[in-house]
């Protein structure tokens, strides 16, 4: 089989939620054989609302938001 790489990097941290890219290469190949754009959202399942990230999660998170993962 084929062997693969995934970088990913995060494109915006909002207040409760976050916008992250990912690519998937085929280690032979320059160009990537598929990506992904996704949001997430911080949700506190107890009262189905989303929450706030907390500034010590949203600031490790901003720090990924410059150079891929």
């Amino acid at each position: 089989g084929s062997l693969y790489r995934i970088e990913s990097r995060v494109l915006k941290v909002g207040t409760s939620s976050l916008r992250s890219f990912h690519e998937l290469f085929d280690v032979d190949h320059a160009e990537p054989a598929s990506t992904c754009e996704m949001v997430s959202v911080y949700f506190d399942l107890n009262v189905r609302a989303p929450k706030p990230i907390g500034e010590v999660l949203a600031r490790g998170l901003r720090s990924l938001s410059e150079a891929p993962i």
